[in-house]
């Protein structure tokens, strides 16, 4: 197939395809926020932040893959999603040029361009040099805010177009692709990775921010525009890849783990995806449990502001029983002795702790035994959490 070369400003050649070529066609599943569709009113949706960078503030490399001598683009696309997802994970997958373009060609039957029948059948397969996905979705090209989400949600996007004919003479590292910019050429069909976004209200033609649109080896990227990709005959699709996590199943570029994103992938419009294959994160670490202390009847711990280094004194009080909340800072000053911050307690299990009524001097005993056996056997973050739940134990009888 006869595909369109083209000339860069700086001498670089790219070849690009028909835009027809790369339309999705295959089924209707498309990414939809609350918006858009009544049914997902119930979904509680994280919120994206202003600026993400999928490049890992340009970290990650986007080499041109082939584009400047075959019609690989939407190939390169799809390996470019790749770098961002395993550049977040660690480091980057570099790819071999010539097996990049051999793949190519025997997926295109010549150099003949690639459409949505080609790739995402192959990435969901055998995947691009062994690199598959487990589903894919069209995201609302007219919606930025469904595009950010699912950039920051799934790591990226994948973005095809006609490009519009001033971009073709706007390729400098950095340059602002937007509507104003000519027409959509269809003999001008490209695909595209967006690596990132900032939404932040800047000055001009930017004040609907922008997103970033690794194409050509172009570094920085190009700052593509929303008003740009609405006026581009566009398409958006976003992938659901298991290269996303590590190997505790949490996503490094936004912490949710697999479970989280799988579960937020169906409700969004995605198929149904497999059980995570990571393992299950360990659980607190047991604390042994504590002898009962002494009887409660008259029996009081001083302990002096700040507890300076020195000796404490139990001895007898008239009063038969403490605040809870006095109780949470007696274990703290405890702490902070043997330089142990305090005790980070969860708003639930604080609500708790504060409702339980007056605490007998014996329970508050047998909670600073169990602190101090904790402590002398060293207070991992799983030994905190289970020192915070037993000490709830104890308080509220349980």
């Amino acid at each position: 197939m006869d595909h369109r070369t083209v000339t860069l400003k700086n001498g670089q050649k790219v070849v690009l395809v028909d835009r027809e070529q790369l339309r999705f066609k295959r089924h209707g599943r498309m990414f939809g926020l609350p918006d858009h569709l009544v049914a997902f009113k119930r979904v509680k949706l994280p919120t994206a932040p202003v600026k993400f960078s999928g490049s890992k503030n340009r970290t990650i490399k986007y080499p041109i893959l082939g584009n400047d001598q075959y019609g690989d683009c939407y190939e390169a696309d799809a390996l470019h999603c790749i770098q961002t997802w395993t550049g977040n994970v660690g480091t980057e997958v570099q790819f071999d040029l010539r097996a990049v373009i051999n793949e190519y060609l025997q997926l295109s039957g010549g150099d003949n361009g690639l459409s949505d029948d080609d790739v995402f059948p192959h990435w969901r397969g055998p995947g691009f040099q062994g690199h598959r996905i487990l589903d894919e979705m069209t995201v609302d090209p007219a919606d930025a805010a469904a595009i950010r989400l699912a950039m920051y949600l799934f790591c990226g996007a994948s973005y095809t177009c006609s490009l519009l004919s001033g971009w073709l003479n706007a390729t400098d590292p950095g340059t602002i692709w937007d509507a104003n910019m000519g027409r959509p050429d269809p003999s001008a069909g490209h695909a595209m990775h967006l690596s990132g976004y900032d939404a932040t209200a800047q000055a001009g033609q930017l004040q609907a921010g922008y997103f970033e649109d690794e194409t050509w080896a172009i570094d920085p990227p190009i700052r593509l525009t929303p008003a740009g990709i609405r006026a581009s005959d566009p398409e958006i699709t976003v992938q659901f890849s298991l290269e996303m996590f590590g190997a505790d199943g949490i996503a490094p570029h936004n912490g949710m783990s697999y479970e989280q994103l799988a579960t937020l992938w169906v409700q969004l419009g995605g198929a149904n995806l497999p059980p995570s294959p990571f393992p299950p994160a360990p659980g607190p670490t047991p604390v042994p449990p504590v002898p009962p202390g002494p009887p409660s009847s008259g029996i009081t711990l001083l302990l002096p502001p700040g507890l300076p280094p020195g000796t404490y004194t139990v001895g007898p009080s008239g009063a038969p029983s403490v605040d809870p909340a006095q109780v949470l800072k007696i274990v703290d000053e405890l702490l902070a002795l043997f330089n142990i911050p305090p005790l980070a307690w969860p708003m639930s299990m604080r609500s708790r702790l504060l409702t339980v009524g007056q605490i007998p001097w014996g329970k508050v005993l047998q909670i600073i035994a169990l602190v101090m056996a904790a402590i002398q056997g060293g207070l991992t973050p799983d030994k905190l959490a289970a020192l915070m739940a037993q000490i709830l134990a104890i308080l509220t009888g349980q």
